[in-house]
């Protein structure tokens, strides 16, 4: 079983932005619109991927899987971290959604146009009516 960090495929001293940024890139790999010849798979994969990055990205919950980690790397070769994180395919989506939307709007906070963001999105394999729904959100704001 692969622990949280190499579900997100980071270092154990990976910072809050190292982890934001790896969770984009895995939720863009396996976003399930992205994989319709294997959405089962993909679905599950991107709920995976949402809920390691839930854990590690709330101070606290990380805090006590390191130390949960740490314990089980001493007492045994294969972790299995026993405290789950239950994530819906809603939940995941959701996750997603937040995330790119957090993305768009630090970039047009830097200045760039609803176009730009739109493409920016997109070049990192957010679905296109995804992008747009984000891109629509952040200049409403």
């Amino acid at each position: 079983m692969s622990t949280l960090y190499e579900v997100l495929h980071l270092k154990k001293t990976a910072t809050t932005d190292e982890i934001k940024e790896a969770y984009r890139v895995m939720a863009m790999k396996w976003h399930p619109d992205r994989n319709l010849t294997s959405r089962h798979q993909a679905e599950e994969k991107f709920k995976e991927i949402g809920a390691a990055y839930k854990a590690l990205s709330d101070s606290v919950q990380r805090s006590e899987y390191d130390e949960w980690l740490e314990a089980e790397i001493k007492h045994s070769s294969q972790p299995a971290y026993s405290k789950t994180v239950d994530m819906s395919e809603k939940d995941a989506e959701s996750l997603f959604f937040e995330s790119m939307l957090d993305l768009a709007m630090e970039l047009a906070r830097r200045g760039h146009a609803a176009a730009a963001i739109t493409k920016a999105l997109m070049a990192l394999d957010c679905p296109e009516s995804i992008a747009k729904v984000v891109v629509r959100l952040t200049f409403q704001q």
